[in-house]
């Protein structure tokens, strides 16, 4: 995740690293299920790395 986040970084989104950091195991169990090939499931990690996005918008 680190390298994840630092390029994320390089093009211009930031994570909450707190809720990273929270749920670091359901983080660990989303890349094994991610990388699982044919039977993988994505959306768990898609979920979390959607949720940890900080958003630039102001309204």
């Amino acid at each position: 995740m680190t390298f994840s986040i630092q390029y994320a970084k390089e093009k211009g989104l930031q994570f909450d690293i707190k809720t990273l950091k929270k749920h670091s195991s359901y983080i660990r169990d989303s890349l094994v299920m991610y990388s699982i090939g044919e039977y993988a499931e994505t959306q768990y990690l898609e979920q979390i790395i959607k949720n940890s996005i900080v958003s630039n918008h102001k309204d």
